[in-house]
């Protein structure tokens, strides 16, 4: 039913991440100032559900009680091979937890681990080009998205309700 809140997103908001809803178009959000807005009160949820429809979603790291690691896959939009770099650093210091983790619909990954108030350090291309720590307000789109430019959508590989964000390595 069109603008009805997904399930997926609901699931998430029950683990206590705060979400928005984005455009299909492009990575922006659908309103000015949606990263402060992002909640997982179920009733906000369903009303941008209704207000925007067919909307992406974003998870905000920052009281989401998360950080991920959005892994980038070499092609258009991308020109590091993240998912090269993470496979090389997990042969040199040993396999990661399991996790939550999604395929975007371009084919890079998103990695979520537990944040539990420690410091985060790094930056875009940090540990390694195309591995990119996600923490604080900024943002990571999460399944049933559709990615903007292949038109696929996020899918997960292992979803949180499955298997919690561990700490990370």
């Amino acid at each position: 039913m069109m603008g009805s809140l997904p399930f997926d997103v609901e699931r998430l908001a029950l683990l206590g991440w705060r979400l928005h809803p984005s455009s299909r178009a492009s990575r922006a959000a659908c309103f000015k100032g949606a990263a402060m807005a992002a909640t997982y009160d179920l009733d906000r949820l369903a009303h941008w559900a209704r207000e925007f429809p067919r909307c992406n979603w974003r998870v905000v790291m920052e009281g989401s009680g998360i950080w991920a690691l959005d892994v980038d896959a070499p092609g258009p939009d991308h020109a590091a091979d993240g998912i090269a770099a993470l496979a090389a650093l997990v042969a040199r210091h040993g396999p990661l937890p399991a996790r939550p983790m999604t395929r975007s619909g371009g084919g890079g990954l998103a990695l979520f681990f537990r944040h539990g108030c420690e410091r985060i350090m790094g930056r875009t291309g940090t540990p390694a080009p195309g591995i990119d720590p996600r923490r604080g307000a900024l943002t990571v789109t999460v399944p049933p998205s559709i990615h903007h430019r292949t038109r696929q959508p996020y899918r997960w590989i292992v979803p949180p309700w499955e298997v919690a964000p561990p700490p990370a390595p």
